[in-house]
């Protein structure tokens, strides 16, 4: 498993840190529930952000 890879899976299972989390957090409903698509899907939509986000910020 390469490490970008490596570090999807481990932000899918990590509970307090995870995007189901976050969205627990920002929909303020402690009992959502996504399914594995879901969750595969808020990942990559979080980790585009970032790097959106970074590539914007870079230098002139």
């Amino acid at each position: 498993m390469g490490p970008l890879l490596s570090l999807f899976a481990k932000g899918m299972k990590t509970p307090r840190t995870g995007p189901v989390y976050n969205q627990r957090i920002a929909r303020k409903s402690p009992s959502l529930s996504l399914n594995d698509d879901q969750v595969r899907n808020l990942t990559m939509f979080e980790i585009e952000k970032i790097l959106l986000r970074n590539s914007s910020s870079g230098p002139a």
